[in-house]
């Protein structure tokens, strides 16, 4: 879940007590060795431990103690941590166990190495369009499959995403935390409910979390909005300072426009768009999944066969005219509405050769479009131009060859 150097943080609040596990503790019926504390938050602590019998490293969170007095929150626990741990993606840290020892709720995931989102921030920010449209990406898909679930993440922010490295050397941004803010909430099968109780992060919250209302996908993809704000132009939208006016500001204050703060960002309009769209303080203004986040993120493909039939109904048109016009046999009319089609397809053909518009993304500097267009044509032996080309879009998106 992160590195030995640089731990991923959850929040900043008080850490959990009695729940603190000694150097070289068995726990969760023997099958986890604690090695060392690596941080702690709001809800608990982390360690990080080895699984014993595949004598691989992972990381132990342990709850707030005081979880665990709420009535009901063992079996609450048990049936929240089951729906966590059926989440698999690339963009998501998966849970791969949990558990009750003594008096600590247990949750066990995956160690992963790299740094958090916001340590990248802290020093690089404000984030090329090209790294910050490919994370954003990666986040909306692990969103997705979370959303899948049923899971609401609730906490999304830059500590809670961490940058890693994909198994072909690429970065690959990762959600971690999804769902576990929902454990220090009120249960909502409670006889009893506690009005305005809210868990989160305010510089992250959507003015419905804000207000204590009930949360779906969209909450998520507002706070990914923030998120995108923030990479692209190295500040938050909303100036605080202080936590209660944060979360006024995130439920009566419009956000600044992007372009405003960034202006080169009027080159980038679609990516604009969307943020701007997630940042809608009516959940309905938004986009409605992260699905279609990610579509109007997305490059539209360029549809071959609906250009060409159009073009074959514009060459039919033009030759049944002419024909009238010049009283041409009828043959004749088939014989060059024939050529006309032909023409025009070989023209598309080679209009649309993914060289061609590959070269026209480079040249817009759009090099992460280009890059896809490029692998979906390569195949196993791809021609000298398509690896040329390649190699200028890798360039283009400062990615190692």
């Amino acid at each position: 879940m992160a590195t030995d150097s640089e731990p991923v943080a959850v929040a900043d609040t008080h850490l959990a007590g009695s729940g603190a596990f000694a150097p070289g503790s068995l726990v969760l019926g023997d099958r986890f060795r604690v090695e060392r504390l690596l941080g702690g938050g709001g809800m608990g602590l982390v360690y990080v431990a080895e699984q014993v019998s595949l004598g691989r490293k992972v990381a132990l969170k342990v709850l707030r103690d005081d979880l665990l007095n709420t009535q009901g929150m063992g079996e609450r626990f048990r049936r929240e941590a089951l729906l966590l741990s059926s989440v698999e993606h690339p963009a998501v840290v998966r849970v791969i166990d949990f558990g009750q020892h003594g008096q600590s709720m247990c949750l066990v995931m995956e160690y992963v190495e790299g740094q958090s989102l916001q340590q990248l921030l802290e020093r690089e920010a404000p984030l090329s369009v090209e790294r910050a449209e490919r994370i954003l990406g990666q986040l909306a898909m692990g969103l997705a499959a979370i959303h899948a679930k049923g899971i609401v993440h609730r906490d999304l922010k830059p500590d809670n995403v961490v940058l890693t490295s994909s198994p072909d050397g690429q970065e690959q941004a990762r959600v971690l935390d999804f769902g576990i803010a929902r454990l220090a909430e009120p249960d909502q099968r409670a006889q009893v409910t506690q009005t305005g109780f809210v868990v989160g992060t305010p510089e992250y919250m959507s003015p419905e979390q804000a207000m204590g209302q009930t949360l779906d996908a969209r909450s998520d993809l507002y706070a990914l909005g923030l998120i995108a704000f923030r990479m692209l132009t190295g500040k938050a939208p909303f100036p605080g300072p202080s936590p209660r006016e944060l979360v006024s500001q995130q439920i009566h204050q419009a956000p600044p426009a992007l372009v405003d703060v960034a202006p080169h960002l009027a080159t980038a309009p679609a990516l604009v768009d969307v943020v701007t769209a997630c940042l809608a303080k009516a959940p309905d203004a938004r986009p409605p999944t992260a699905a279609a986040f990610l579509e109007r993120l997305a490059l539209k493909p360029i549809q071959l066969t609906s250009t060409v039939s159009g073009a074959m109904r514009v060459a039919n048109a033009q030759t049944r005219l002419i024909a009238q016009a010049r009283s041409i046999p009828k043959w004749k009319v088939g014989a060059v509405s024939t050529l006309v089609i032909a023409l025009v397809v070989t023209f598309l053909v080679w209009f649309l050769r993914p060289e061609r518009v590959a070269r026209r993304l480079i040249d817009a500097r759009r090099g992460s479009e280009a890059l896809q267009v490029i692998d979906d044509a390569s195949g196993e032996k791809p021609s000298n131009t398509l690896k040329q080309l390649r190699a200028a879009a890798l360039h283009q998106v400062g990615r190692p060859e």
